[in-house]
Parts: C-alpha cells; structure tokens; sequence
C-alpha cells in the first residue's frame, strides 16, 4: 500500500511551488529556514487532498468525512490542516536533507515513482490524472526524495539526521495558522469551530488595499489544538 511505502513522509502530501522562495505579494504560511510556503499554495494543498477520497485513503488513512469540517465541504477541521502544516514542515527537512547529502534526483527515479502512485490509484479504483498536475509532480518529487535518502543512508543514520536537523530548524508560520511548537514538532493553531471555509483565509490573487480576503480568519479549531494528532480525529 501507498501509505506504508511513504512512513518516512508521515503520509505527506504536496502541491506545485511549495517548497521555495515565496513571492513578495503573498505572505508566508510556513517558512523552514530560507523555505516557504504561501499561504494560497498551502491552502491549495490541503484543498487538492481534501478533496480526493482515493488521496486521502491511500496517503493519510482517513474517509474524506473525517476531514471535512462543520462549515461545510470547503472546510476542514483542525487536526486535518494541523497534520497538514506538519507534513509540510517535514517534507522541506527532508529536502534540505538531500540538499545536504548532495542528492539529485533523475527522470528516472522520477518515472518509477510516477508508475508506483499511478498503479496503487487504479487499484483503488481511480487515476492519478484526476489529481491537480502541479500537485502530482510534487508529489512525486517528495517520495523520490524519500526513496533515494533511504537508498543513500542507513536507517539509523537517516533518522538520527533528520532528528538533528528538526530539532534545530527555524520554523514559522503566518500569524492566521498559529504556532509552530519546535519541541513538540506540531503547530496550534487559531480559530473556532470545525473548520474555517478555505475561501475565508486563502489570500487574494492580488494584493488589494484594506487587506486580504478573510484577514485574521482561523484555518481550523481551537486555538492550541495538536496538529500531530490524528487527522481524521474531531477537532477539540
């Protein structure tokens, strides 16, 4: 199954231009040392796997109403997008990983990825192809990332320095996400309820004047909520 292929990724997800330099006109939702994530390419993910049951059971282990939040089918509860932000948070470790180790990954092991999630989607029943294209493709990148550390190091000695590098990485996160709490490797996060619509905090596509759309709006439930805890578990 997908989901045990990928233990060092946590089930992560991604989406295009995640990892990176974060364009002036868009804030930061999650910065990892010289790494950032927009706020409108973070929300684009969580979106991209909220939306796909085939996704969400192969990666994350979790039914799609195990997600969604109260508000509706564009919301999505605390420990969804808390598990979210975490994932995320890792995945750039463990680029900055390979980055250090001076692994480059090839079309090749590119191309034996893309066959591996194509194939557990058909037999889920589904095609990769009804996934966004950007978010596929990072997707891929991330587990081939993973595949090729694995490869390239031991066991004990990819964990021992993945620990080392999260235990001194600079992290944060936009102020309408919360906190990111390096010790207990999780984010609390603001809001009330179930979930916040994605349309109330995803930013605009230009900078408009009086602020963003849904300015200080939460992204999921109580405030100082665990995002490590499970992501199909009722926000509290």
């Amino acid at each position: 199954m997908l989901r045990t292929r990928l233990a060092f990724l946590l089930g992560a997800v991604a989406a295009v231009g995640l990892v990176g330099t974060g364009c002036a006109e868009q804030s930061a939702a999650i910065r990892v040392g010289d790494d950032t994530v927009s706020e409108k390419d973070f929300l684009d993910e969580v979106q991209a796997l909220g939306e796909s049951e085939t996704a969400l059971q192969l990666m994350v282990g979790a039914a799609r109403t195990d997600v969604v939040g109260e508000l509706g089918d564009d919301s999505y509860t605390q420990p969804f997008v808390g598990y979210m932000i975490q994932q995320r948070v890792s995945l750039i470790l463990q680029g900055q990983l390979a980055e250090q180790e001076g692994i480059e990954l090839t079309e090749a092991e590119r191309d034996e990825v893309r066959d591996l999630i194509e194939g557990e989607f058909e037999n889920a029943g589904a095609q990769l192809s009804d996934l966004p294209d950007g978010y596929v493709d990072q997707l891929i990148d991330d587990i081939a990332i993973s595949q090729a550390l694995t490869n390239e190091m031991p066991p004990d000695e990819l964990q021992t320095a993945f620990l080392e590098l999260a235990d001194r990485a600079d992290v944060d996160l936009s102020s309408r996400f919360g906190e990111w709490d390096n010790d207990a490797f999780v984010a609390s996060l603001q809001g009330q309820g179930q979930g916040q619509p994605i349309s109330a905090v995803t930013p605009p596509a230009a900078p408009q004047a009086g602020g963003g759309a849904g300015a200080g709006a939460g992204a999921g439930s109580d405030a100082g909520g665990q995002g490590g805890t499970d992501p199909g578990s009722p926000a509290g």
